[in-house]
């Protein structure tokens, strides 16, 4: 009787499975990101556009065409240099998602809308700051630093290093790795994040391969500070240091 049952349940799943896959019921994510530098004056905003699919990964069937005519391509194009007006005149209001149906050969591109207001693009955090170590400080490969933000980027030649944090704190950078181009001067950008559900796109066909959710982040980045990395602690210094006038001392009394 207990096996009857468990079959049955096992196949209205599977059947709801099926059902939920026939209606297309699959899921997508477009991801809006805005950032702003004010460091950079009037002209320190920038938006980019990610479209996912079935996958954490931009998918090269989608393209999404903001309210201006802009066609993101798969997810993986980006603007600079704008002003606010610029990103209030070119991507406030109706957006379109091109779905190419890559499984099913002939079948004409799905489109699906929604919508971005002024204030969805205008609303950043606070500007973060690095509050240790200072600018120009030396540290080791692997050190902590301070910040008002959630982010964190620290970039140099050959050396890449990105941290996302819950929340404001003191966190710890290891560039162990890049060892062998260390030491050398990095440049370190704090970053503030927030992200707000836009909620689902409106679909054109009645039944939809794939149903979008969309996703707004906005960024405040703070003025990069510069930092030379790899260079041995205070303490590891003094001890090499006494090691060495101890074994020239030993030297002498042979």
């Amino acid at each position: 009787m207990h096996s009857r049952k468990a079959c049955l349940l096992l196949c209205l799943v599977f059947s709801a499975a099926i059902a939920q896959q026939a209606k297309g019921q699959a899921l997508g994510k477009i991801s809006i990101l805005v950032g702003r530098n004010a460091f950079l004056g009037p002209s320190g905003y920038q938006i980019r556009v990610l479209g996912e699919k079935g996958g954490n990964v931009p998918d090269a069937d989608l393209s999404i065409a903001a309210p201006d005519g802009t066609v993101f391509q798969s997810g993986n194009f980006s603007i600079a240099s704008l002003s606010l007006d610029q990103i209030v005149a070119r991507f406030v209001g109706q957006w379109t998602i091109n779905d190419v149906l890559t499984n099913m050969p002939g079948s004409p591109i799905q489109h699906h809308s929604f919508s971005v207001a002024a204030a969805d693009l205008t609303t950043f955090p606070s500007t973060p700051a690095i509050t240790s170590p200072p600018a120009g400080a030396h540290v080791p490969a692997v050190f902590s630093f301070t910040s008002t933000g959630n982010g964190i980027t620290i970039r140099g030649p050959g050396v890449s290093f990105a941290g996302s944090y819950p929340q404001p704190g003191t966190y710890q950078a290891d560039l162990s790795y890049y060892s062998q181009v260390l030491p050398q001067v990095v440049e370190a950008v704090a970053s503030f994040s927030v992200s707000n559900s836009l909620g689902n796109a409106t679909p054109a066909e009645s039944s939809p391969s794939t149903q979008f959710s969309i996703n707004l982040v906005s960024t405040d980045y703070a003025a990069p500070v510069q930092w030379t990395v790899g260079v041995p602690e205070p303490a590891t210094v003094t001890m090499a240091g006494m090691s060495l006038v101890a074994f020239a001392a030993l030297r002498r009394r042979k």
